[in-house]
């Protein structure tokens, strides 16, 4: 004996069932991305005006007649695969690698390399500032900030007064570039089971 069919009725129900379940898991993933590349956008539109202004503002006296003329100390250094040492251009000589302001060991100098000494520094600022406000973003998120105010903290914190004035400067700028992910860092550390168990015993 063959066992009766199921009623058209019967499958056309499940199969809308089993439809309106996967859209159900699905949805709130599609949400999520298309937030994620609102936040990007919003992200990568703020770091382009905020580049516009670094740009715009120039080098400073400063990063003229020191701080480039120390990059490039470096960068020919490390091109005729040597540590820059000593630095004739300033001075009348000086120590570079033990000057903390050159940051001689700092491989973030390589962005610079491929372009023209005046040109080159705004691309490694620029890039710098894009590594902040992204930073300021992941900060905001691994502290559980509901959207939008995560990319609203990059925006505020690329177009700030402070990093406005601090950016274009070579010397000041890399360093703090790198806070916010710092930031993410700790608090993943400290809020982590292992570090918490070891902090309460």
């Amino acid at each position: 004996m063959t066992e009766p069919a199921p009623h058209p009725a019967v499958g056309t129900a499940v199969d809308t069932a089993v439809d309106t379940l996967v859209d159900t898991r699905t949805a709130p993933t599609r949400r999520v991305g298309r937030a994620a590349l609102v936040d990007a956008g919003i992200v990568a539109a703020a770091w382009l005006y905020a580049s516009v202004r670094i740009v715009r503002y120039g080098l400073g006296l400063d990063d003229v007649a020191y701080a480039t003329p120390a990059q490039q100390v470096t960068l020919h250094a490390w091109a005729s695969g040597r540590m820059a040492l000593w630095s004739n251009t300033t001075f009348g000589g000086t120590p570079h690698l033990g000057n903390l302001q050159t940051a001689a060991l700092y491989p973030g100098h390589l962005l610079s390399a491929p372009f023209p000494d005046l040109v080159g520094p705004h691309i490694e600022l620029s890039l710098h500032l894009l590594l902040f406000g992204v930073g300021c973003y992941a900060l905001g998120r691994s502290l559980g900030f509901a959207r939008p105010a995560p990319a609203a903290m990059a925006v505020a914190a690329m177009w700030s007064g402070a990093t406005v004035f601090r950016a274009p400067l070579l010397v000041h700028f890399p360093p703090l570039a790198w806070v916010p992910l710092a930031a993410v860092c700790v608090h993943a550390v400290v809020t982590a089971e292992r570090p918490r168990r070891a902090m309460g015993r």
